[in-house]
Protein backbone atom coordinates (compact mmCIF):
# COMPACT_ATOMS: atom_id res chain seq x y z
CA UNK A 1 0.00 0.00 0.00
CA UNK A 2 1.39 3.39 -0.93
CA UNK A 3 -0.71 5.77 1.18
CA UNK A 4 -3.38 5.82 3.87
CA UNK A 5 -5.65 8.76 4.71
CA UNK A 6 -7.13 9.04 8.20
CA UNK A 7 -9.78 11.61 9.07
CA UNK A 8 -10.41 11.65 12.83
CA UNK A 9 -14.03 12.18 13.80
CA UNK A 10 -16.26 11.79 16.83
CA UNK A 11 -14.13 13.21 19.64
CA UNK A 12 -16.87 15.57 20.78
CA UNK A 13 -19.41 12.73 20.85
CA UNK A 14 -16.87 10.60 22.73
CA UNK A 15 -16.46 13.35 25.37
CA UNK A 16 -20.21 13.60 25.89
CA UNK A 17 -20.63 9.82 26.04
CA UNK A 18 -17.78 9.30 28.53
CA UNK A 19 -18.42 12.44 30.59
CA UNK A 20 -14.92 13.82 30.02
CA UNK A 21 -13.74 17.25 28.97
CA UNK A 22 -13.42 18.16 25.31
CA UNK A 23 -9.70 18.70 25.84
CA UNK A 24 -9.29 15.16 27.21
CA UNK A 25 -11.27 13.65 24.34
CA UNK A 26 -9.27 15.51 21.68
CA UNK A 27 -5.99 14.74 23.45
CA UNK A 28 -6.82 11.04 23.55
CA UNK A 29 -7.82 11.24 19.88
CA UNK A 30 -4.52 12.91 19.04
CA UNK A 31 -2.67 9.84 20.26
CA UNK A 32 -3.89 8.03 17.15
CA UNK A 33 -1.30 10.01 15.19
CA UNK A 34 1.56 8.16 16.91
CA UNK A 35 -0.29 4.85 17.00
CA UNK A 36 -1.18 4.90 13.30
CA UNK A 37 2.28 6.21 12.34
CA UNK A 38 3.75 3.15 14.04
CA UNK A 39 1.23 0.79 12.47
CA UNK A 40 1.49 2.08 8.91
CA UNK A 41 4.96 3.62 8.54
CA UNK A 42 7.21 1.94 11.11
CA UNK A 43 5.75 -1.48 10.30
CA UNK A 44 6.01 -0.66 6.56
CA UNK A 45 2.34 -1.17 5.69
CA UNK A 46 2.35 2.13 3.80
CA UNK A 47 4.91 4.65 2.60
CA UNK A 48 2.74 7.67 3.41
CA UNK A 49 0.28 8.22 6.24
CA UNK A 50 -1.94 11.27 5.76
CA UNK A 51 -3.54 12.62 8.92
CA UNK A 52 -6.27 15.11 8.10
CA UNK A 53 -6.50 17.48 11.05
CA UNK A 54 -8.87 20.39 11.53
CA UNK A 55 -11.48 20.14 8.84
CA UNK A 56 -13.21 23.16 7.38
CA UNK A 57 -16.29 22.07 9.35
CA UNK A 58 -14.32 22.43 12.59
CA UNK A 59 -13.69 26.11 11.89
CA UNK A 60 -17.40 26.75 11.38
CA UNK A 61 -18.18 25.82 14.97
CA UNK A 62 -19.61 28.49 17.22
CA UNK A 63 -19.02 26.71 20.53
CA UNK A 64 -15.82 26.60 22.59
CA UNK A 65 -14.57 23.28 21.20
CA UNK A 66 -12.02 24.90 18.89
CA UNK A 67 -9.96 26.08 21.89
CA UNK A 68 -9.96 22.53 23.27
CA UNK A 69 -8.93 21.14 19.88
CA UNK A 70 -6.03 23.59 19.54
CA UNK A 71 -4.85 23.01 23.12
CA UNK A 72 -5.01 19.22 22.73
CA UNK A 73 -3.19 19.39 19.38
CA UNK A 74 -0.46 21.54 20.89
CA UNK A 75 0.05 19.12 23.76
CA UNK A 76 -0.01 16.12 21.41
CA UNK A 77 2.70 17.61 19.19
CA UNK A 78 4.74 18.83 22.18
CA UNK A 79 4.73 15.25 23.51
CA UNK A 80 5.88 13.86 20.15
CA UNK A 81 8.64 16.47 19.84
CA UNK A 82 9.79 15.87 23.41
CA UNK A 83 10.02 12.11 22.76
CA UNK A 84 11.66 12.82 19.39
CA UNK A 85 9.39 10.05 18.09
CA UNK A 86 9.33 10.79 14.37
CA UNK A 87 13.05 11.53 14.02
CA UNK A 88 14.00 8.41 15.98
CA UNK A 89 11.72 6.32 13.75
CA UNK A 90 13.13 7.91 10.59
CA UNK A 91 9.75 9.35 9.64
CA UNK A 92 9.55 12.61 7.75
CA UNK A 93 6.70 14.87 8.86
CA UNK A 94 5.32 17.38 6.41
CA UNK A 95 2.66 20.00 7.13
CA UNK A 96 0.51 20.70 4.08
CA UNK A 97 -2.33 23.16 3.75
CA UNK A 98 -3.65 26.16 5.60
CA UNK A 99 -2.01 26.93 8.94
CA UNK A 100 -3.07 30.59 9.08
CA UNK A 101 -5.91 29.94 11.51
CA UNK A 102 -3.73 28.02 13.96
CA UNK A 103 -2.49 29.61 17.18
CA UNK A 104 1.13 30.81 17.02
CA UNK A 105 2.43 28.19 19.48
CA UNK A 106 0.84 25.40 17.46
CA UNK A 107 2.36 26.74 14.23
CA UNK A 108 5.79 26.85 15.89
CA UNK A 109 5.66 23.30 17.19
CA UNK A 110 4.51 21.99 13.81
CA UNK A 111 7.38 23.79 12.08
CA UNK A 112 9.82 22.40 14.63
CA UNK A 113 8.47 18.91 14.06
CA UNK A 114 8.70 19.27 10.30
CA UNK A 115 12.21 20.78 10.40
CA UNK A 116 13.57 18.11 12.76
CA UNK A 117 12.41 15.23 10.54
CA UNK A 118 13.46 16.46 7.09
CA UNK A 119 15.90 13.58 6.65
CA UNK A 120 13.45 10.79 7.52
CA UNK A 121 13.96 7.88 5.14
CA UNK A 122 11.46 5.28 6.40
CA UNK A 123 8.28 6.96 5.21
CA UNK A 124 6.30 10.12 5.58
CA UNK A 125 3.48 11.43 7.74
CA UNK A 126 1.59 14.30 6.19
CA UNK A 127 -0.47 16.50 8.49
CA UNK A 128 -3.07 17.72 6.05
CA UNK A 129 -4.68 21.08 6.73
CA UNK A 130 -8.04 22.57 5.87
CA UNK A 131 -7.68 24.38 2.57
CA UNK A 132 -5.70 21.82 0.59
CA UNK A 133 -8.26 19.03 0.94
CA UNK A 134 -11.03 21.44 0.04
CA UNK A 135 -9.16 22.47 -3.14
CA UNK A 136 -8.53 18.84 -4.08
CA UNK A 137 -12.19 17.94 -3.76
CA UNK A 138 -13.53 20.90 -5.76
Amino acid sequence: MDAVLYMPDGNRRFALDKGISLFEAYYRGGKTLKLFSEFFIVERRAKIFIYHALSDYTYKRTDSSLDSIHTAALRTFEDLVKKDFFRKMGIKVRIVGDTERLPVKLKRILKSLSDSTEKGKNGEVIILGVILLKKILI
